[in-house]
């Protein structure tokens, strides 16, 4: 009804419908044009705030990359806001510098003898300890300086340099450290190349300070002809002197035994005259004939015996000898009376020779023997032991791999004194039979009544062939050999028999079986009575006498 009006309408007045068209036209052109221009001012504004945004978030990454230093800026500008209103108390003094000077020098003379500190060559400033300690402070310096006990120990190396360059920068060096040391006794180590004569002849002036002289040269006639005339000058305060003369053949015995001319004898005689208070001797790769010593005065000798006459040179000179450690390397010949030597009381020495039917020594305390190799010839201990009755230490330490010295073990057990303590046998499975009968406490005796330490060494090898075939030897160490003669001397001993205090074995060479290992742990269990009880497989040990006339393996 209403559609058919308006259509009626606009056909009765067409003039009309045409305007409100145009206006109507004009209207949204009007509203078109506002909103594309609100429509630009957004985009403005958005453009605007995204620029804004963009800034601020540039603000904050380098705010927050950069908070580290604005809080410590701020914390310093705390502080010193603080500090300008409390100012802080004084800091405490170096404590290096409030020590006392005396107890500053003795810690600086213990760091002088510290180990490792005679390790370096002391004119090798970066590396020296007095040097470095007077370079620290300039109190450091004047107490270095003024402590002549930390300059007294001098270690000159010119191993490495076969040259010998003595710089001018070096001698002075050399000849400021000994000024330094004073009066103070010296303690002198030179290791060096083929030429020694300026050495020496810097340690003239200091001469009556030496008090041990410790020297390592090359085999040559200037290193000869230069100790000749070290030895000469008046060393009056020496009392330690170590030489040791290297070559090409330093450790052969054939190059030893004629190596008699180094040095050569001087006219004069006997070397180190003048060293009254000399005791205390060292010679390696020189011979005792070629190089005479005052030996009447010497009481401790370490070195090699090179000929036979050296060996009875020794003995026979050095009456007062009380300690020595030897290697022989010659068959002792003497065709005269028995030497006897009443004042040596401890002894170690290695040989592949029995050099003990000439000699004999009532004073004997501590006894050690070594062999390089199986030995070519059978010793007697029985009369040489027999002879020292205050003997305490006793170490046989002799290669006898086919066990044919078996007697040997049986005159050295019975011909221990009742004063013996300790004992260090190298045996073999046959040997330790005759040992383990002769130590074993029957109720009534037995050997060594007074053993407290006993050091068992096998010698019994197994060889790979006889562990794939399960054909395993007897070794020392069986335990119904072994464990009766312990437990004797463990349990329940009386009679005037010390009980057994410590037992050490070595098996270097045997396959560790079954039944060995029971009898290692049938020995441990010992511990709980008292017995201490070591052992060691697998690798071989080296006997050596300790200070205290003890035994130990390394």
């Amino acid at each position: 009804m209403s559609s058919r009006c308006f259509d009626q309408d606009a056909v009765n007045h067409p003039d009309a419908l045409v305007g409100d068209i145009t206006s109507l036209s004009h209207e949204l052109k009007r509203l078109d044009t506002a909103i594309l221009r609100r429509y630009s001012q957004i985009q403005s504004l958005r453009q605007i705030h995204r620029q804004k945004t963009r800034r601020l978030t540039r603000r904050l990454h380098d705010l927050w990359k950069h908070r580290k230093h604005y809080r410590c800026a701020v914390q310093v500008a705390i502080e010193t806001r603080r500090s300008q209103q409390h100012p802080p108390p004084p800091s405490p003094a170096d404590p290096a510098t409030i020590l006392p000077f005396e107890l500053l020098t003795e810690v600086f003379l213990y760091a002088a003898a510290g180990e490792g500190s005679s390790a370096y060559d002391e004119l090798e400033v970066a590396q020296s300890t007095p040097w470095l300690l007077s370079y620290v402070s300039s109190l450091w310096r004047q107490v270095a300086i003024s402590s002549p006990g930390i300059w007294s120990n001098l270690v000159v190396d010119e191993s490495d340099d076969k040259l010998a360059h003595w710089t001018e920068g070096r001698l002075e060096l050399l000849d400021v450290f000994l000024e330094r040391s004073k009066a103070h006794p010296l303690h002198v180590t030179h290791m060096a190349g083929f030429d020694t004569e300026i050495f020496f002849q810097s340690l003239q002036p200091r001469a009556s300070q030496i008090y041990s002289l410790e020297l390592s040269m090359l085999e040559s006639a200037e290193n000869a002809l230069a100790l000749h005339e070290l030895a000469s000058t008046e060393l009056s305060a020496l009392h330690t002197l170590c030489l040791t003369v290297e070559g090409p053949l330093s450790h052969s015995s054939r190059r030893l035994q004629d190596n008699r001319t180094f040095p050569p004898t001087p006219p004069t005689g006997r070397l180190f005259k003048h060293s009254k208070h000399l005791s205390e001797v060292s010679l390696y790769g020189v011979s005792l004939s070629a190089f005479p010593l005052p030996l009447e005065q010497v009481t401790t000798y370490h070195g090699d015996v090179v000929t036979s006459e050296d060996f009875i040179l020794l003995f026979e000179t050095a009456t007062k000898l009380r300690c020595a450690n030897l290697t022989l390397y010659a068959r002792v010949v003497h065709d005269r009376d028995m030497i006897y030597h009443s004042s040596l009381e401890r002894l170690s020495i290695l040989s592949d020779y029995n050099c003990f039917q000439y000699i004999r020594l009532p004073k004997l305390r501590s006894f050690l023997v070594q062999t390089r190799f199986p030995m070519e010839e059978r010793h007697r201990w029985d009369r040489f032991l027999c002879d020292s009755p205050e003997l305490e230490t006793l170490a046989i330490d002799i290669h006898d791999i086919d066990g044919a010295c078996s007697d040997d073990i049986l005159w050295t057990v019975e011909g221990c004194t009742s004063v013996l303590t300790t004992l260090s046998v190298r045996v073999t499975s046959r040997q330790s039979e005759y040992l383990y009968n002769a130590l074993n406490y029957d109720g009534v005796s037995c050997a060594a009544p007074n053993l407290l330490k006993l050091y068992i060494c096998d010698e019994t090898y197994t060889y790979p062939a006889d562990i794939i075939r399960r054909e395993i030897q007897v070794t020392a160490f069986s335990e119904n050999r072994l464990v009766p003669m312990v437990l004797s001397r463990t349990r329940a001993v009386e009679g005037g028999v010390e009980r057994l205090r410590s037992l050490a074995l070595n098996a270097p060479y045997s396959y560790t079986s079954e039944s060995l290992k029971k009898t290692f742990q049938e020995l441990l269990d010992l511990r709980k009575e008292g017995l201490d009880v070591v052992i060691h497989q697998g690798y071989n040990r080296t006997m050596v006498m300790d200070d205290n006339y003890g035994l130990q393996w390394i």
